[in-house]
């Protein structure tokens, strides 16, 4: 997206170019706004403990549709609660069927879930036999954003510590995954007006604060994310749900349902 971006502004031609994605879900609205530059964007699906998991079809139907690499790997899922929260998905589970994976895997679980169907395709992944397809990946206990991946908890812990200090409980905080017009990740923190003390911005450097002393992997989200301005404050009353603590991008009944 910041790809693009760049180009559109500074008046570049990138027309004919092609560009591989990952670490962040392909969205209908990304996917459009970078082809706005005249370019063509695939997905692909990779993990540090499995290596590359899927390939981008290009018969798909929705965004992020991809080919699993049934040589490399088999999958399963079951059906789990989240961490946070306790909503119903159906979790990845993955097994190695190759030497050269990072890891040596057995009906492991890596963190994500999504939709799975098989059907024949005329890609030559098809022709290849990978009839699996695979769309809707997201991560059910990440947080993912500008290419960096947190886990909720250790958010979760970090403004829950705040909002208590604030004079505020669990029910006073929220948070919403969102894009932006170009498909640019955001992540909103929701907080109840009632907590008429709190400042939003010596809020915002302060959750940014904790996540950079935390350990070396949460310094270099915090840094990234304020270099991005990925992390927002807004005041609104937390939305009814089933104990989920993160509204989901795509409102899918699968993921959460709320109640009325």
């Amino acid at each position: 997206v910041r790809v693009a971006q760049a180009a559109i502004d500074h008046g570049l031609d990138i027309r004919g170019s092609i560009i591989f994605v990952g670490a962040e879900p392909l969205t209908e609205r990304r996917k459009r706004f970078i082809e706005s530059a005249g370019v063509k964007v695939y997905p692909r699906y990779v993990a540090t403990e499995t290596g590359f998991i899927g390939a981008a079809c290009p018969n798909g139907s929705h965004p992020d549709e991809m080919h699993l690499y049934l040589d490399r790997l088999a999958l399963i899922q079951r059906e789990r609660a989240t961490t946070i929260g306790k909503c119903k998905v159906n979790s990845f589970l993955f097994t190695t069927l190759s030497a050269n994976t990072g890891k040596v895997m057995f009906n492991t679980e890596i963190g994500d879930f999504g939709t799975v169907t098989s059907k024949p395709c005329g890609c030559m992944f098809g022709k290849l036999g990978m009839n699996v397809h695979l769309s809707g990946v997201r991560s059910h206990d990440k947080l993912t954003g500008e290419g960096m991946t947190l886990l909720g908890s250790e958010l979760d812990d970090i403004v829950g510590s705040l909002i208590e200090k604030a004079g505020g409980c669990p029910d006073d905080y929220q948070f919403w995954e969102t894009e932006d017009e170009n498909g640019l990740s955001r992540l909103k923190i929701a907080i109840s007006p009632a907590l008429h003390t709190l400042n939003e911005r010596d809020f915002k450097e302060a959750v940014l604060r904790k996540l950079c002393d935390k350990n070396p992997g949460t310094t270099i989200t915090s840094q990234i994310w304020q270099q991005a301005d990925m992390l927002h404050i807004v005041r609104a009353h937390p939305e009814i749900t089933k104990g989920f603590k993160m509204l989901p991008i795509i409102k899918n009944p699968q993921v959460c349902s709320r109640e009325e």
